[in-house]
């Protein structure tokens, strides 16, 4: 956790349009996600990048989050890669016109492309009432309430050594030991009565004995009067994801060590916001020993209290500066005062996801 908050960024993308539906920013993460350097973007209209079926549905929504500042309007829509091709995004916009410091409207855009095709996948299994087309390279299976295998594609049977056609009728007691079988129809049981998708990381033995790592997604299955009649689930192999997953969890213990001991103090905080939208304070999610040494404060009075109950009272510049990181995603760097325990500091803030921000400070006072 250490590791991504110092060292990534935000994954969903970050824009700013004028009035007008211009760009005026966007976040570094456009790249990796669309193909565009965000100089190339600023100055044009979003518009002329959404998909020609989609235009005239978001522009209504923007028209209509204009009327009210502070308004909160969301979407779905398509919007052309570099390469060409349309990814499907949630966007989720904020009228921040009137606000002094940001002046437009922020758009967070999350690509939802492959949860989508995951869904379409999912609808075609309940109207047809049978299995998961055997084109998807995943393993899939669909089950009735008593967990009886309805129909498997081939990916699905092969993994058992055995045929779609064989499988049907048959439960996981057939093919697995009693105590995982228990575990899967539990589970079924469970996505049955909440209705609600699944997904599990779970080890997968194969009737060659070859053990891997598989994410399963399972949902409740439909009828068209909308009674829970099965399940659906959807696997893939995760076995080299887990690899790296233990790859990273030893560097990050090597960047703990680095947090631990850095002489700057560092503050992991979310933004408080007040009835206007406006940040009125932040909480501390996290700080490491440097904190303590420099502030004089324990990690234990600091975590989970606000700026103002341990600092009272706080100038309003430090709220509104790190407000205005954690709303745009902007780093910034900064040197001042904080009154509550006398010392000057020089500052390097980020936002790591929306809504929060991490300081890097260190006392300057000696230097003033």
């Amino acid at each position: 956790e250490f590791r991504r908050v110092l060292f990534r960024s935000a994954s969903d993308i970050i824009t700013i349009l004028e009035a007008d539906g211009s760009i005026r920013y966007e976040s570094p993460s456009i790249e990796c996600i669309l193909g565009y350097k965000p100089e190339e973007l600023i100055g044009r209209s979003a518009f002329e990048l959404i998909h020609p079926d989609d235009v005239a549905r978001i522009q209504k929504i923007f028209a209509e989050g204009l009327i009210r500042a502070g308004s909160i309007e969301s979407g779905e829509y398509r919007f052309r890669h570099k390469d060409g091709s349309w990814r499907v995004f949630e966007g989720i916009s904020k009228n921040l016109l009137e606000d002094p410091v940001v002046r437009g409207i922020i758009v967070n855009s999350r690509d939802i492309t492959e949860r989508k095709r995951m869904d379409e996948a999912l609808r075609k299994v309940q109207q047809q009432q049978r299995a998961l087309l055997d084109n998807i390279p995943d393993m899939a299976w669909v089950k009735d309430r008593q967990s009886r295998f309805i129909a498997t594609n081939e990916a699905f049977a092969k993994a058992w050594g055995c045929t779609p056609e064989k499988m049907v009728g048959k439960t996981d007691f057939d093919f697995v030991a009693r105590e995982l079988a228990e575990r899967y129809i539990a589970d079924d049981k469970q996505v049955m009565e909440l209705r609600q998708h699944q997904r599990i990381e779970e080890p997968f033995v194969d009737t060659a004995g070859n053990r891997t790592w598989i994410e399963t997604i399972k949902s409740a299955f439909l009828n068209d009067q909308g009674e829970v009649i099965g399940t659906t689930g959807v696997a893939r192999d995760i076995t080299v994801r887990q690899q790296m997953n233990q790859a990273l969890r030893t560097s990050e213990e090597q960047y703990r060590t680095l947090f631990e001991t850095m002489r700057e103090g560092f503050a992991l905080c979310e933004i408080i916001w007040d009835a206007d939208g406006k940040p009125c304070d932040f909480r501390y999610l996290e700080v490491n020993p440097a904190f303590e040494k420099i502030l004089g404060i324990t990690r234990g009075q600091a975590i989970g209290k606000t700026a103002r109950e341990i600092f009272s009272p706080v100038e309003e510049y430090w709220i509104e500066i790190y407000g205005k990181v954690a709303l745009t995603s902007q780093p910034t760097r900064f040197e001042h005062y904080l009154r509550a325990v006398d010392k000057h500091f020089e500052v390097a803030a980020f936002s790591p996801k929306r809504g929060q921000f991490a300081a890097i400070f260190s006392d300057v006072t000696g230097r003033k």
